[in-house]
């Protein structure tokens, strides 16, 4: 019942349409123009109303302020001709602006290549160097505070962003792997979100691509070949059809990857009877991944449009290894392990994503909504052997289950230089994981987590002569279960009920943009963190899950600036119970190692960044440096040592152009030794690669040396309760990479669905 309410509801919408003037204002290279000057006249040039174009262009006027008669719109923006049109009640549609001829040549040299919004730093990408990578994780490592590295893309200080992509986030992030840069306008980044977004998002990243017009068919050719230690290679076919209002899209994808890691580590073990537990692995793991993706987009009018899409993904990952361990007790060794390890894990994953965009009067209107379903398989078989105990087998498997349902729904209405937003939202998550184990090792177990979460908000945005402020607040309901073995645990269950406030103020101060803006956020635990079952890694470490883990709040106070090339922030940031990796003792005995996580009472982060960029000739220079100084102090044997050394990054990054269209980048980067938000002390290390593009007028080739000297490696050390742990990893990052793309008639999908379950597809 409730269905067809909404059903009938929103077809009502569209028949409000013919009492609307409305039209979206783009400029010459047909992109959205903001903050532009729209004033409704008489065909006699009597002033109706005035109104200023969204983030997106776009202007409307309400139906109460229409008749049935003709009137005239003036439009106007710096540097661009002031527009006329005659008009009656209807769509316009877009309208295009015309550069003024004395200041064409001026905008393209000058324009700035970083620029303030809001809270948020834009870098431009369209028709600059950096839209010839055709990697867009490069690309991406040029923009401020951002890092792509093995873990996909992070913010520094902030971890994992959200990712959106025209408006829709990423759940699945290889998905960047299917766009070009030469299709990006901008990239923004927000590293203090505010309310409209969930409290989770620490960081937002979003990506704009340019908007591409032309009916027909249209396809994508894309192979991928990466030479390490072994092989990886990628097809990836799209095809694009557009006919008037229907838009109907299709995505095949297939990645053979075959990984080589190393870990050498040892644990200084602080039991009744210390000793060092000293461990080498080597691993080679071979993934095959098979996704497929298929949807349309029907608008009834360029405001009213609806849409939906489907998408499989299949993994079949296998691993092979080998871990030596020797025991030393007063510097002597009394026992070798010897551990042959077998893994695997299969997981199909099932989503849908349906969506309606649309307005009633001047209220414009976007409801999404989820559905996600996966099934994980997964096998290890371990064969072991210890000078003192022999023979040390054990297999275990376990079947994760995950399904998720999401809808949101947000209404925004802009009325001359003020912006209302209101949204709710609701998330439904239900995951099971059952875990068996043979082998003399009795680690059984049954979980059920239910999560229920409904949030609502409200935003408010004012432009006042030089003032632009933006200030919300949102209410999260966190409902969470947890059940072993069928039964619910009253203590690890628990309700949150929290309010999030934000507040951004803006204005230029002479040519210097000037931002201070605050929140509060939070942070749930990913749950394989709070899964409660043990898993058996060798005779002296456990890996497990704690379902006692409390979500931290962050308190969030930024100030940024832009000038130019030049961009400046800073951060202050209190975490209550942040979370953190440690290792206590599972036995009475004190010699096996259990490595969990842990709330962390309360830490103070302090981090700044400085990035400049300069064009000179045919060389384009670009320096960021990262600094974040936090106050942890972690407990061993009773005592607490200072885990605070400044952490500092520096990330030099050069183009080069040569004729021919011939490009080259050249990536170094450096880090100190320090520690990081997670209380983890870094080793220093560093990366040097090269990357070369060549382009033609649909074909690209580009070839990457990555990590030349063989020098990026992850080490770290950190202080827990059992231990001192340190470890060096290694992922094969020095390698050969060779891109190759065809394109025929491209144009990108009209899809405007966003995913209503955001980060808790990412939790999972």
């Amino acid at each position: 019942m409730k269905f067809s309410v909404l059903i009938l509801f929103l077809l009502s919408c569209l028949n409000m349409e013919a009492q609307t003037i409305w039209g979206r204002v783009l400029d010459e290279k047909e992109q959205p123009v903001s903050y532009a000057n729209v004033v409704l006249l008489t065909a006699d040039s009597v002033f109706i109303k005035g109104a200023v174009t969204t983030d997106t262009g776009e202007f409307s006027f309400h139906p109460s302020q229409i008749k049935n008669e003709k009137y005239r719109l003036k439009i106007s923006y710096i540097g661009y001709e002031t527009q006329n049109i005659i008009c009656q009640s209807n769509s316009l549609g877009d309208i295009a602006l015309i550069p003024q001829a004395n200041v064409l040549s001026e905008i393209s040299v000058t324009a700035p290549y970083y620029k303030m919004k809001g809270n948020g730093l834009v870098v431009s990408v369209q028709n600059t160097l950096l839209s010839h990578l055709e990697d867009v994780g490069k690309m991406l490592e040029f923009i401020p505070g951002l890092q792509y590295g093995n873990d996909g893309l992070s913010v520094f200080g902030k971890g994992k962003p959200i990712v959106y992509l025209n408006g829709r986030i990423l759940t699945d992030m290889s998905e960047l792997e299917r766009i070009k840069s030469s299709d990006i306008s901008t990239v923004e980044v927000i590293k203090n979100p505010g309310a409209a977004y969930s409290a989770s998002s620490q960081a937002v990243v979003k990506i704009r691509t340019i908007r591409k017009k032309g009916d027909g068919l249209s396809l994508d050719l894309k192979s991928y070949f990466q030479l390490a230690h072994s092989t990886r290679l990628g097809e990836t076919v799209q095809a694009n059809y557009r006919s008037s209002k229907f838009d109907m899209f299709a995505y095949l994808n297939y990645l053979k990857a075959n990984d080589y890691e190393t870990e050498n580590s040892h644990y200084d073990v602080k039991s009744k009877k210390p000793f060092r537990l000293n461990s080498m692995q080597k691993e080679y793991i071979e993934r095959d991944r098979y996704t497929g993706k298929a949807g349309f987009d029907y608008y009834f009018t360029p405001r009213q449009n609806i849409g939906a899409y489907y998408s499989c993904t299949y993994h079949d990952i296998e691993g092979n290894g080998n871990e030596n361990i020797t025991i030393d007790e007063n510097g002597k060794m009394t026992d070798t392990q010897f551990y042959h390890i077998e893994s695997g894990i299969t997981s199909p994953i099932h989503r849908v994503n349906a969506y309606y965009s649309g307005h009633i009067g001047p209220i414009d209107i976007n409801f999404n909504n989820d559905i996600y379903l996966s099934k994980e398989k997964q096998f290890q078989f371990i064969d072991g052997r210890t000078d003192i105990h022999g023979a040390q087998n054990a297999a275990t498997k376990n079947n994760l289950k995950n399904s998720l349902a999401a809808s949101d729904l947000t209404l925004r209405y802009q009325k001359g230089k003020s912006i209302w937003e209101i949204g709710t939202a609701y998330n439904y998550i239900r995951r099971t994981n059952n875990y068996n184990s043979e082998g003399g090792i009795d680690l059984d177990d049954y979980q059920k987590i239910q999560e229920n979460k409904w949030a609502v908000y409200g935003n408010y945005q004012l432009s006042l002569d030089k003032w632009n402020v933006d200030a919300g607040i949102r209410y999260e309901l966190y409902q969470y279960d947890y059940y072993k073995n069928d039964k619910h645990m009253d203590e690890q269950s628990k309700v949150y009920r929290n309010l999030y406030p934000s507040l951004s103020v803006s204005r230029p101060i002479g040519n210097i943009d000037v931002n201070l803006s605050y929140s509060i956020k939070t942070q749930k635990p990913q749950y394989n963190a709070l899964d409660g079952n043990m898993q058996y890694i060798s005779r002296n470490l456990y890996r497990g899950g704690n379902p006692l883990l409390k979500p931290s709040t962050m308190h969030d106070l930024q100030l940024s600036m832009v000038y130019k090339g030049l961009a400046v922030s800073a951060d202050y940031i209190q975490m209550k119970n942040p979370l953190y990796y440690t290792y206590r003792f599972y036995d009475a005995k004190q010699t096996v190692i259990l490595s969990s996580y842990d709330n962390y009472p309360k830490v103070d982060i302090f981090q700044a960044e400085v990035s400049y960029s300069q064009k000179i000739g045919f060389w384009k220079p670009q320096l960021t440096i990262d600094l974040l100084k936090s106050n942890y102090r972690l407990e061993q044997s009773g005592v607490f040592y200072k885990q605070n050394d400044p952490l500092v990054t520096l990330n030099f990054n050069q183009i080069f152009t040569l004729p021919s269209h011939w490009y080259i980048y050249l990536y170094t980067r450096y880090q100190s030794r320090g520690c990081n938000e997670e209380a983890l002390k870094l080793s220093d290390n560093g990366r040097i690669s090269l990357y070369v593009v060549k382009m033609w007028k649909n074909f690209t080739f580009d070839i990457l040396f990555n990590d030349i000297f063989r020098s990026n490696k992850n080490s770290y050390s950190t202080l827990s309760p059992a231990c001192t742990f340190h470890t060096s990893q290694y992922y094969d990052t020095q390698n050969i990479q060779i891109n190759v793309r065809y394109r025929l008639n491209t144009t990108r999908s009209k899809y405007k669905g966003s995913d209503a379950a955001g980060e808790e597809l990412n939790r999972m």
